[in-house]
């Protein structure tokens, strides 16, 4: 349960050991690893769709790519790197089986809202044709950063799931009762606290945006002929028998929304 492996698969229909794509980074995987030619954006503009991906692509696509513009899409801006107030994004088109070259250029907006306001105007400008709109907001990405409007929200929340610290480890593999795990970021346990409550407050320009959209579809008079489909790329540990974040094969990390 990685970014890049699972993002690989919801672009192309395969999964990872179909892509190539097996990790975030080179050399065995990230966006250099992945085969851009034959992807549902491809397709859909060959029907012609009009397409549009907005927010984050693949892994180590803006060290290693930008501003390489992958085939099949009408309007491709993403959002992956620096502060979500403060950060540089790639915006371009490509046609349908032929990459693109696009811009780098510099946003202070918070980037939720940003790619929100874009998705609004691509719904508005193709309302009346077939389209294609690959929305991939950064939240609640680390370091999950709220909008103003949501930091005093959640508080108080406290999770409190069964397995949570579990003192009695012995039936579980060795690298958990070793604790391996802890040096990935070099953090512990305590360093992780507050990170849930972060999640929780960063999703709510999500949720805020999802509804904006949903609303824009009903305004167009095309919700009800409007497939949406709604998932995550992994799963996360809040702690679960000692493991944080994701990549571990725990029920916690490998479900995702759908």
């Amino acid at each position: 349960p990685l970014c890049c492996p699972s993002r690989s698969g919801l672009l192309s229909g395969f999964n990872a050991y179909n892509t190539g794509v097996m990790n975030n980074f080179p050399p065995k995987g990230g966006a250099t690893a992945f085969d851009d030619a034959n992807t549902i954006a491809v397709l859909l503009k060959q029907q012609g769709y009009q397409t549009a991906l907005l927010g984050k692509y693949l892994n180590n696509y803006t060290e290693a790519l930008a501003p390489y513009i992958p085939p099949g899409w009408d309007l491709f801006l993403d959002v992956e790197k620096g502060s979500w107030f403060n950060y540089d994004y790639v915006r371009g088109r490509s046609q349908a089986s032929t990459a693109g070259t696009g811009q780098i250029l510099h946003n202070t907006l918070y980037n939720t809202y940003f790619i929100r306001d874009e998705a609004l105007k691509f719904i508005d400008q193709n309302a009346d044709q077939p389209f294609f709109l690959y929305w991939a907001p950064k939240a609640p990405h680390g370091p999950a950063t709220a909008a103003p409007e949501d930091l005093n929200k959640f508080l108080d929340f406290k999770y409190n799931a069964p397995s949570l610290h579990e003192a009695d480890v012995s039936d579980k593999p060795e690298y958990v009762r070793n604790k391996e795990y802890e040096d990935e970021d070099g953090e512990a346990d305590d360093d992780h606290a507050d990170f849930p409550v972060k999640q929780l407050q960063s999703i709510q320009a999500v949720d805020r945006s999802i509804k904006a959209l949903i609303d824009k579809l009903a305004a167009k008079g095309i919700l009800e002929k409007t497939v949406i489909i709604f998932a995550g790329d992994n799963g996360y540990m809040w702690g679960e028998h000692g493991l944080w974040k994701k990549g571990q094969p725990y029920e916690e990390s490998i479900h995702e929304p759908l």
